[in-house]
């Protein structure tokens, strides 16, 4: 800690002799200052403690041994039974940290004064980094699985999984403040995770072009569809890939939940809709379109499938027998985007032809919107099914008025094309993404530009709100899927000023995120 001494681990190379020996070094002079030998094997790791007191050392024998680094004298051996790849030292210095080649994959704290094994962590894997944050109270670890985990260090309890890296994860560090956490590994990447609010939360790696995402309705499970033909579930609290469902034999287009949560589909180039049973993580359907499917959406009774693709075709499809209702006739360049409204009674699509299409479900008849002269890539409608929002080839979100069909406002902003857009669960705020990688989030009430969220390095094709509201999903072209969290506006003031009086039990954020969900003339009935 002082920057006068540098500790190194050494396997000895050819020479038998020198088998774990471990080096200090006076920074300097450069001159060799010790040798400490005790060690009969590979070391793998070296660690001072923050007042530079204790060296430990670790390798292939399964021993960790603590020295006094003044004098080179052993303090104490501590038998860890495997080889310890990764050491490291709380803030206090009262405990060590140990990680490896462990058959009961755990990460295991020590306390140093005694030598004695304070906890046992369930890492999964082999443990290659160990890192404290500052103030003591998160261990990150991180390995060959790829993942970075964040564990308590008071409860043993798991925090959080950064998932991101697609190999060896080798080194963590924390920022001085504890907000970041940088990582590095055999990727060839470096990663830095905000901890706290404005970074993203996870970042899931499916290796391949990501072409649609979405939430099941209770917020736990994100689908993705991706360009190798597989759909991907992925666990939202962890970041963890849940499991992968097979069966297309081309580019996946699009995923979409059942608002009943009981049936996931899934749209392809291979010109096929299979509908999926989530409970049980099987193949139920499959539905023969006849062409590539581009967009998938339910009614809000999760019994009619809208399917849309190339050569103009839009199709009907019951959920329960997969046998086709009906069809709408698009234009021949076919629609890219489809969307019900709330009430299950219009399908809008958003057309190649500059056209939005909306069709009344029932009797078929059809409205058309003339948007500019440029293609419309994405459509969606605001939750109370007022507003319908389209976005395309001239970087413009437009809202309409969806029963007049009158143009409402515009956002300009954009810097290319854009190719997805999701109202919040709340209608206040509308997400946008295209070209240029970064995802937008918009006021919808005032039109003004609220955020912007960076870290894609392409195309973003798609965005989902959970619904709860609390992440937002994008995911595109640069083989990522990000969640972001999104944090729930305050109240008006008149109601929080009530509030405050009358729930002075609840803290601020529990007001905010009771009154989020309340219509104002609600007031502060008690949750």
């Amino acid at each position: 800690p002082d920057g006068h001494t540098l500790a190194s681990g050494d396997d000895g190379g050819d020479d038998s002799r020198n088998d774990g020996v471990v080096r200090l070094w006076d920074v300097p002079t450069g001159h060799l200052r010790d040798t400490l030998t005790g060690h009969t094997n590979t070391i793998l790791s070296v660690a001072f403690s923050p007042d530079g007191r204790t060296l430990a050392s670790g390798g292939n024998e399964g021993m960790v041994r603590l020295w006094d680094p003044a004098t080179g004298r052993p303090r104490r051996a501590i038998r860890y039974g495997a080889s310890a790849w990764a050491l490291a030292f709380s803030p206090d210095g009262h405990t060590l940290a140990s990680g490896g080649l462990d058959g009961a994959k755990t990460v295991r704290l020590w306390d140093v004064a005694t030598g004695r094994q304070r906890r046992a962590l369930g890492h999964g894997g082999v443990v290659t980094s160990l890192a404290f944050s500052p103030d003591g109270r998160t261990l990150a670890s991180a390995g060959e699985e790829s993942t970075v985990r964040q564990w308590d260090t008071a409860t043993g309890q798991q925090r959080g999984t950064l998932v991101g890296h697609s190999a060896t994860v080798r080194s963590l560090a924390f920022s001085a403040d504890g907000r970041t956490l940088a990582s590095g590994g055999d990727d060839r990447t470096v990663r830095l995770w905000d901890l706290f609010s404005s970074g993203r939360a996870a970042s899931l790696t499916p290796h391949v072009g990501v072409e649609s995402v979405a939430f099941s309705p209770n917020s736990r499970t994100l689908a993705s569809g991706t360009d190798d033909g597989v759909v991907r579930l992925w666990d939202v609290p962890s970041g963890h890939l849940r499991d992968t469902l097979t069966g297309h034999t081309r580019r996946v287009q699009s995923v979409a939940f059942s608002p009943d949560g009981r049936t996931l589909a899934s749209g392809s180039d291979d010109t096929t809709v299979r509908l999926w049973n989530i409970s049980a993580r099987k193949f139920r359907k499959a539905i023969k379109t006849y062409v590539g499917v581009h967009s998938l959406t339910f009614n809000q009774h999760s019994s009619i499938l809208a399917s849309g693709g190339i050569e103009g075709l839009v199709g009907l499809w019951d959920v329960k027998s997969g046998k086709q209702r009906t069809t709408f006739t698009e234009d021949q360049q076919g629609p890219v985007s489809l969307a019900f409204s709330p009430n299950g009674h219009t399908l809008a699509a958003g057309s190649g032809d500059t056209t939005i299409r909306l069709w009344n479900v029932a009797s078929g008849k059809q409205r058309v919107l003339q948007t500019s002269d440029v293609a419309v890539e994405t459509v969606a409608f605001s939750p109370d099914g007022r507003t319908l929002a389209s976005g395309g080839a001239d970087g413009v979100v437009r809202l309409w008025n969806a029963e007049t069909g009158q143009p409402r406002k515009s956002f300009t902003g954009n810097s290319d094309n854009v190719m997805s857009v999701a109202f919040s669960p709340d209608g206040r705020t509308l997400a946008s993404s295209g070209d240029d990688g970064v995802v937008r989030l918009w006021d919808v009430p005032t039109g003004h530009l609220r955020r912007t969220l960076t870290g894609h390095t392409n195309t973003v094709r798609s965005l989902a709100f959970s619904p709860d509201g609390r992440s937002l999903a994008s995911a595109g072209d640069d083989k990522s899927i990000r969640l972001w969290p999104i944090s729930l506006p305050d109240p008006p003031r008149s109601i929080r000023k009530i509030c405050q009086a009358v729930h002075r039990d609840l803290t601020r954020a529990e007001q905010s995120r009771y009154l989020a969900d309340q219509p104002a003339s609600v007031g502060c009935a008690s949750p």
